[in-house]
């Protein structure tokens, strides 16, 4: 029976498929998407059809259903991705932003919303649409525009899988952790190493041990994540601060992960970044994020395999903000201009969308200083203000794409 079940279940699924490929989305790289994911589905049901009972194998029938689960969460946030609560304004520019930050013309994008309060990114990696970059933002708030520039920190994840920066640091982080293990921490992996029954004067070969992997993986991820935010922070300017002081602070828990910096720290390296790249950031912006306890008990190995990853990641900051600098630079992408965000401002103090200008990040800062300036409807609560930023920042952002795509080509028309 196994084999009409497995038959069975594809059917079922290529029948969901089959209508949303009917469904109307706003953009149709969602359209796309559904293709992409039926024609992969309908490959493994010519497999399977092509094998006796006899032959197929319960691998195969594993990997089917398989891909029918990752099809399916995939179709939720396609699914999501026509709800009227996105922002559709904003797909062709960040569109446009993908295929030059990633070099990539062929790159799809869709624009999401999930049930979780933390965005997330699927960076070119899903197998099934490895070619697509999808973003997802909370729902409470994917109709909030001020929370748009978080989108610069998931195309950072992009940017570092397509640039496989993992690679190059690699050296760096490892020259690191050793450095730090002959150094401060030798004396509390020496203790491991007794525990492995490995004298204290085989110090030096720690390297052949893989007592520290866990502490590089760590570090790899902590540094993929400095990487993104500086990224976020190189395209949107000011806006990537607010907005990321908005999402988070308070942080949802008052316990760090290994796999990611604290975010008082997170928060002081984007302070020191803001510095380096003309950016302007209060000297108080990272005190406004609480400090977070440590998960490990302060005598294990699990502590010390993430204090050797903290020192390592942070010892790579300079590193960091010079890949993201010649990278971002070097692809045209610069921060948004001081000037014409106070040029915009004034128009939005007007209650006036903004027409000619160079790029959203400046639209998006604007957005955010209407926000924090008293002048702005100044007799209204915020639900009201964010309301009105909302419709000036998003009907600027559509001035701006039809004006980019009028300059590109006056026939084209970008669905």
């Amino acid at each position: 029976m196994t084999l009409r079940y497995s038959r069975q279940k594809i059917e079922a699924a290529l029948q969901l498929l089959a209508e949303f490929e009917g469904a109307s989305f706003p953009h149709t790289d969602s359209t796309k998407a559904v293709e992409e994911l039926k024609a992969l589905l309908k490959e493994t049901s010519k497999q399977i059809g092509a094998n006796a009972a006899s032959v197929l194998t319960t691998q195969t029938e594993m990997e089917a259903t398989t891909l029918i689960s990752e099809i399916l969460e995939l179709l939720g946030v396609i699914s999501n991705s026509a709800n009227v609560r996105n922002s559709f304004e904003i797909h062709g520019p960040v569109h446009d932003l993908i295929s030059r930050l990633l070099g990539d013309e062929r790159a799809k994008f869709i624009v999401s919303f999930e049930w979780n309060y933390i965005p997330y990114t699927y960076p070119q990696t899903h197998p099934c649409l490895p070619s697509f970059v999808i973003i997802g933002l909370p729902a409470s708030e994917a109709s909030n525009a001020l929370v748009l520039p978080v989108i610069g920190h998931e195309l950072g994840h992009s940017l570092w899988r397509s640039g496989k920066f993992k690679s190059q640091f690699e050296a760096e982080i490892n020259r690191s952790i050793i450095a730090s293990i002959k150094g401060s921490y030798k004396s509390q992996y020496e203790a491991i190493f007794r525990r492995f029954g490995i004298s204290a004067d085989r110090c030096d070969e720690y390297q052949n041990i893989g007592t520290w992997s866990d502490a590089a993986e760590y570090a790899f991820s902590q540094v993929e994540e400095i990487f993104s935010d500086f990224t976020g922070l190189f395209i949107f300017g000011g806006s990537y601060l607010d907005s990321f002081e908005y999402l988070l602070s308070p942080a949802l828990s008052p316990e760090r992960t290994p796999d990611y910096p604290p975010v008082s720290l997170r928060a002081e390296h984007l302070r020191n970044y803001a510095n380096k790249i003309g950016v302007a950031v209060e000297s108080d912006f990272h005190s406004r994020f609480e400090n977070q306890t440590n998960p490990f008990r302060s005598d294990s190995n699990d502590q010390l395999q993430m204090d050797l990853a903290d020192e390592a990641s942070s010892a790579l900051v300079s590193s960091i903000a010079d890949h993201v600098f010649n990278t971002c630079r070097g692809r045209g992408i610069l921060p948004p201009s001081g000037d014409e965000t106070n040029a915009i401002l004034e128009m939005f103090l007007l209650g006036v969308p903004a027409e000619q200008t160079a790029g959203f990040g400046a639209i998006l800062n604007a957005g955010w200083s209407a926000f924090k300036n008293a002048s702005f409807m100044p007799k209204n609560n915020d639900a009201d203000r964010i309301a009105a930023i909302n419709e000036l920042v998003l009907k600027s952002i559509e001035v701006f794409e039809i004006e980019r795509m009028t300059k590109r080509d006056p026939k084209a028309k970008r669905t």
